[in-house]
This record gives structure tokens, sequence and C-alpha cells, in this order.
């Protein structure tokens, strides 16, 4: 049955009867139920509504909301229980509007309700998973496989009161901390604080730090993530920084926020911090200590694929961006997971050096009354694990501690630019540059990025790509003549340049857009009009059997037949690769794989054959993914970041080539994730929207991107989307 998207306030009222009159049947026949835990929210558990045995209705905020906020709900956390003894399927509509109260579901990047299409769960004896929902209006609805037993859903993964106090039980005991209680929140609970330092060194000449966390209650991010950063503190690597700072660490700012079923500012600051125990704790800490430094870790529900760092620096009187580049420069890139930072094209927007100061911020406060300065982050869970989040901690706190160190040096806005390049346009001009990645893995975790600034204002943003040992190149095509300014910057390794370009006047036509006054039909970036009559050769590169002369020879042939592009892909050959490491793109070899690393080799020889067509005059359509063989159909090995590692590679080196026509990605994208053919599935058109969306946000120029089906259309269409309706929503 569909579910009804908005509720009028008699239509609660009968469900709210109907679902207490319901429950006892339920419970007697054993059917899937659907509760809050004892933190959870909604706390009223008539919020949420049967629809039929399998299929609930959660209507998330009310008094759980506590706010005035016209963004969707923030916060929901519920236990599915199977009562059989096999997996069942459940299917949850969270319906996000705080009982109709909510205003704004797309008004604004922090409302973003289209977004929020994904929820978490965890199933018994389980990590914490994302999964995809759907949505429409207020609505998100979700359906899942859930095995006998509790499964815990959320729209983030739980970190609950009791989760905390577990934590703090279970710390090591350790002569650099020291555990106390600050005082009471007025729910009665321990506001605990750790200290870490090393007391063998007078405190009198440390700096002091003062770290918080979970100030809002939904934040649960910032509570995994502050155990990974004890976990760091109290290890041999931060010896150093324990003789020279004292950290002061409130782990969970709002317990009673956390525990009660706040979603946001209840039990801390929602009529200022002043009005609860824990706001007036809170700045009785910071008058106490009196910090250098003061830290808090937040993560925002939406926009879910932006990370923002927020920080004080400045050089004289003028605040600068130099201490977040160099701390971005030490720290894992967002975008190994899809994400980006925020403004940054513009970091001084986050830089809190000179801003009016209030004492209603505890962050203001502390900076008016004692010159502390700021930092934190946002840290969104949208593609991260609680593994990541742990992880996250500790490399914040590496990456700040490294920057400090460099703040009184010469840092990136005091480094002298390169000479002017002169490049014609429409012609591929490629940088090198030379660092040592400071994240364990620089093929996933690390990033150069290239920020362009055309002669007309408008700004690129272009991913670059590692070569090994310490060589990265980003390759720029300019599509506009006139004077550019660049920078170029890692993300997880220590990279900086900074310079301009001049494009020169060229006869070459650009890349292949849609027409501008056609949109059944492309044109050429100066409005030669372009009729593509191509041709399939997808192992052009990849079939050992294609020679060199036999490949130069098929190019010939078919532009002299009037032909304009190939199909080809940037596939490879297991069979090759086992005689010649030049057609294996990865680590290893084809029977002892490395996924996470990719092989040099590969990629030269496909730069190479890449270049050939447009020495011939012909255009590439490029087919990015391989569904067919090994070990791309192997969904236990082929996991969805190394899929998204492999896609950022490839767009990274082809998307400034000018011949290249668009991506396809996938030949018969059915074929996923296991190389069989299966039909009308909607997860396979979910893929294929959401993995458009990756490809698009890396290029920076925009190609047109399609995809290939087994068939010509469906007859038997899940999604009830006609053909050429679906046909065009894919592409």
């Amino acid at each position: 049955m569909k579910a009804r998207l908005n509720f009028s306030g008699k239509q609660h009222a009968v469900w709210r009867l109907a679902s207490l009159a319901a429950l006892g049947a339920v419970l007697a026949r054993g059917d899937i139920q659907v509760f809050r835990p004892p933190e959870g929210t909604p706390r009223d558990p008539t919020q949420i509504v049967r629809l039929s045995d399998a299929e609930f209705r959660v209507l998330a905020g009310g008094e759980a909301g506590e706010t005035h906020f016209s963004l969707p709900v923030a916060r929901v956390e519920l236990v599915c229980r199977n009562p059989s003894p096999g997996p069942r399927t459940v299917t949850l509509h969270l319906d996000l509007s705080s009982l109709g109260t909510r205003t704004n579901a797309q008004g604004s990047p922090w409302a973003a309700m289209p977004s929020r299409d994904y929820l978490f769960v965890q199933r018994p004896r389980a990590e914490w998973v994302q999964l995809r929902g759907q949505v429409e209006g207020w609505v998100c609805s979700a359906t899942f496989s859930i095995p006998p037993g509790d499964t815990k859903v959320g729209l983030s993964p739980w970190y609950t009161w009791a989760d905390f106090q577990a934590w703090l039980r279970a710390l090591p005991e350790h002569p650099h901390l020291r555990r106390t209680s600050a005082g009471l929140s007025d729910g009665g609970r321990e506001h605990w604080e750790l200290t870490i330092t090393d007391p063998a060194v007078p405190e009198s000449g440390k700096q002091r730090v003062f770290w918080h966390a979970r100030e809002h209650a939904f934040e649960t991010f910032s509570s995994f993530a502050m155990e990974g950063l004890v976990g760091f503190l109290l290890s041999p690597e931060a010896a150093e920084a324990r003789r020279r700072f004292v950290f002061t660490l409130h782990p969970m700012s709002n317990p009673d926020g956390v525990a009660e079923g706040a979603e946001y500012r209840g039990g801390y600051e929602l009529h200022g911090l002043r009005n609860t125990a824990s706001g007036r704790l809170a700045l009785a800490t910071v008058d106490r200590l009196r910090p250098h430094y003061v830290i808090t870790w937040h993560n925002w529900i939406a926009p879910r694929d932006v990370d923002t760092l927020f920080y004080t620096d400045a050089e004289g009187d003028r605040p600068t961006r130099r201490a977040w580049d160099l701390f971005t420069q030490r720290f894992p890139s967002p975008r190994a997971v899809g994400h980006r930072w925020e403004s940054e094209s513009d970091p001084v927007a986050k830089n809190w050096f000179g801003r009016p100061l209030s004492d209603d911020n505890l962050h203001q406060y502390a900076m008016r009354h004692h010159g502390s300065r700021v930092w934190g982050w946002e840290m969104p869970w949208w593609g991260r694990t609680v593994a990541d989040a742990r992880r996250l901690g500790a490399a914040f706190a590496r990456a700040w501690l490294a920057t400090l160190e460099q703040l009184d040096r010469a840092g990136p806005d005091s480094g002298p630019g390169t000479p002017d390049i002169e490049v014609p346009l429409w012609i591929v001009h490629e940088f090198r540059l030379r660092g040592s990645a400071v994240v364990g893995n620089p093929w996933r975790e690390a990033m150069l990025l290239g920020e362009f600034t055309a002669p007309s204002g408008r700004r690129l943003c272009v991913p670059g790509f590692f070569v090994e040992p310490d060589d990265w190149r980003l390759r720029f095509t300019p599509d506009e003549p006139g004077l550019w300014h660049y920078r170029l910057r890692g993300e997880g390794v220590a990279l900086f340049a900074r310079g301009r370009i001049r494009a020169l006047p060229s006869a070459r036509h650009g890349f292949i857009r849609r027409h501008l006054r056609n949109p059944h039909a492309f044109a050429q970036a100066d409005g030669t009009p372009f009729f593509p009559l191509g041709d399939t050769a997808c192992g052009l590169y990849s079939d050992g059997s294609v020679t060199p002369a036999l490949r130069a020879e098929y190019l010939r042939v078919r532009c002299a037949q009037r032909f304009n592009f190939v199909r080809v892909g940037a596939l490879y050959s297991p069979t090759q690769g086992r005689q010649d490491p030049r057609f294996w793109p990865w680590g290893g070899t084809p029977e002892a794989p490395d996924l996470d690393r990719f092989n040099p080799a590969f990629f030269e020889g496909l730069d190479r054959f890449m270049r050939e067509p447009a020495e011939a005059g012909m255009h590439v359509e490029l087919i990015l993914l391989n569904f067919d063989q090994a070990p791309l159909q192997e969904p236990d090995h082929w996991t969805p970041l190394r899929e998204r590692a492999w896609l950022t590679h490839l767009v990274a080196r082809y998307a400034a080539f000018p011949n290249l026509f668009l991506w396809t990605l996938t030949n018969e994208y059915e074929t996923r994730p296991d190389g069989r053919h299966p039909l009308d599935r909607p997860e396979d058109v979910n893929w294929v929207h959401d993995t458009a969306r990756w490809v698009k946000a890396l290029d920076a120029w925009r190609h047109p991107v399609t995809v290939h089906s087994v068939v010509s259309s469906s007859t038997r269409s899940v999604l009830a989307i006609p053909p050429r309706a679906w046909r065009k929503r894919c592409a």
C-alpha cells in the first residue's frame, strides 16, 4: 500500500488509537515490531504507526525536537525486532516534518530533503551500515532485510549516554590521564572531564586546550571521533604533545539532550547557555581554564557531502587562509568518500579572526574574554562508517598539532608564485608536483586539487592524481581565452603552487556539449555542430591481439568512412595482465590483486592510447566499468569505495582531454554487481543515478554521462517509469 505523505491533526489522533489497539494483537501474532529504545526518539510510541505486517510510518520529532527549526528532523532512533526464526523484510517511512511543523524541505542546502535518501542500520552482531532509501516530500522510505533479533535503525549511528558511560568505564588506566566530574546536569547526570598531559612537565609552561563535543544531541559522529582522539592523545605518538599541552576534554557536553531524546539544542542551549546547568558548566570551564585554544566538534546532516573546517589565524591584522591550507594538507581528503570542504574556494570565510563576538556563544565567549583561538569541524555521516569517525578523530589531532608547528613559518600564502604559463585554448596542460602524503594510502585518502579562476570570474575545481612514489599530476584545459589564475593544493599531502595561465587563441573547436538551441543535438564549444557517428571497439586498448599498427589502421579506416568517435573501454585483460603488467591496472597481480592501489604502467599506456584517436581526428566515448569480468563482478572485493576510487582516478586523468566525447558508466549495467543479468531491479537504477552524480561532480568540464543497458526497454518496470522517461533519467 502507498503511505500518505501528510497528516492532519484528526488523522493523527485516529492513528494513535489504532496503533494502541493493534499493539496487543501484534505481540500475540509474533509480527515485526518497531519501537524506540530507552534513549531514543520519537518518545511517543503512537508516533510509530503500523501500516501492514512489515510496513511502518514513523512521525519523527514532536517533543523530541524541542526546537523552532524549519529544517527536516535530524534525530531518529528505532529498534526493528524480528521474532521469527528467519530473516524478514521491513519497510519504514520516516516522516521528518516534526508532525507538520517544519517548513523548509528544499529551500536551502541545509534543508536538502531530496538528499536525505538514506539511513543507517546495525543488525545483530554487525557494524553500522548505510542504506539507500527514496524521498517523497518530507518522507524518506527504505525497505531492507532484518535477521532474527533486534536491528537498530537511525538517521545516524547511535551513540547514547549509556554508550558513553560504557566507553568511559573501559578507558585504561594511564599516568597521563585524569578523570573527574566537573558537575551535574539538570537531569543529575555527571559531566565527565578528561585531562591528558604529562605530569612530569609543569603545567605552568604549557598551552591549554579545551576540546569538547556533543553539544547538540543528534551529533553522534563527534562522540565516536572523541574515542579516536583520546586513543591518539594517550599513544606514544602524542608523547611530545602531552609535554607541550594540557588537553581538557568534555566528550559529552549535553548529557541530558542525548539521554532524554532531544534533537538539537535541548538540554544545553535551547533557550540560552545560561539557562541550563550544562551550559553554565561549559562557561565556567572556559573561565577556569582560560584556554589558549577551544576546539569543538559537530556533524550536520545536510549538506550531506560538505565538510567544514573553521579556525582562527591571521598574519598581522589580516585574516588569512594559511592555517586552513596547512591543516587540509595534513588531514585525509574528504573526497575519498565523495565529500568536499565548504568554502574551499574562499576558506577565509571560516576564519574566526576579527569577527564580532557575543557572550551567547561558548566559542565567541572564550575568544572575547580569554583571547582563545577557536577551531572545529562539521563532519556529516553520509558515506562514512563508525571506524572512519574514530580514525578521523585521531587524524584531526595529528593534523592540528602539525599545523601549529608550521604557523610560525612561511605558510602557503607566503610562498612565491610561478612564472606565467602560455597554453593554447583547448590544449591540455599537465602540472607536475612532488610531495609526500601524510596518509596511509595516497591513492584513496589524498588528493591534489586545482582551483582555477577564468577571465570571466568562473571558477573550476579540477582533481589531480597520484602516480608514485611522490609524483602528483593535474591536467587542465583552458576553455576561455585570456588570463587564468590558479592555486594547486594538496589534501592529505603537502602540495602547493599558484600562478597564472595565459590561454591563447586556437583553431580548435572545444568540448562537445548539448546544442544550445537544440537540446536533441550536440555541438562543440564554439558552436560547430557535432553529429555523432561512432563504432564500438571496447577492447581497442586492452585486447592483446590488437597491435599498435592494427589500431592505427582501424582508426584510419574509420576516419575515412566519416566516423567521428569510437566507443572504447578503460578496460583490462586479466589474461594479458598475467603476461604483461602493463595490462593490469591495480597493484599486485591478477592472482593476488591489491585493489587499493593503481599500476602507473597501465595508465601510462592508456594515456598514450587516448591520444591516438585525437591524432587521427576521432573523439572517444570512454566506458568506465565492466561487470563482465573479475574483480568487478566480485562484490566482496569490489566495494563501493574501490569503485569510486577507480572512477575518481579515471575522471582526474581524462576529463581534460578535448577529444573526450562522453562517459559511459558501464556496458549492460544490469550485470552489476556480480556479472548476472537480472532485470528491473530498483537498486540498479539507483546505482546509475548515484554514479552519474559522482562522475559529474568530479568532472569540471561536465562531459555528458550515459549508460548502456542490456535490453532496449523494460517490459515489467518495478519503478513504473515509461521506458523513454527512464532512459532520460539515467542519462
